[in-house]
């Protein structure tokens, strides 16, 4: 041990404490009690992609790319804060914060801008019955 001490510089007590962990143990991340459960990130997930909460954009170019992965983009119907209402109400035995909400938001689900759509979005074009 002494030789490991002046050849690298690690102390008895480093090399004694990584000797008696497992060897599974030394490189797993550590869980903490406030983390996010998978269940509730793919519930948001699919609370977003919902056609009511959010809309798919028809063109083919109307792509997304992060991490070599391309997905179609979606357009939020509504506003965050409404939908994290929503989203809360929905599922009443949770709790979320809004912030939360919206870093589980999905890369390709994004709000819509004044280009975004080739036709008029109110009320009154957008339903065809009136």
């Amino acid at each position: 041990m002494k030789v490991a001490n002046e050849m690298l510089g690690i102390t008895e007590k480093r090399l004694k404490f990584n000797s008696l962990r497992r060897k599974d143990d030394r490189f797993r991340r550590r869980k903490y009690k406030n983390s996010i459960s998978e269940r509730v990130k793919q519930k948001v997930r699919d609370f977003l992609e919902e056609d009511i909460n959010s809309r798919m954009m028809p063109g083919k170019r109307d792509t997304i790319t992060r991490n070599k992965i391309q997905k179609q983009t979606r357009l939020l119907s509504d506003s965050l804060k409404s939908l994290h209402k929503k989203f809360l109400q929905a599922n009443k035995d949770m709790k979320l914060s809004y912030t939360m909400f919206c870093k589980l938001r999905p890369f390709r689900i994004v709000d819509p801008k004044y280009g975004d759509t080739e036709t008029c979005t109110c009320k009154l074009h957008a339903n065809a019955d009136f």
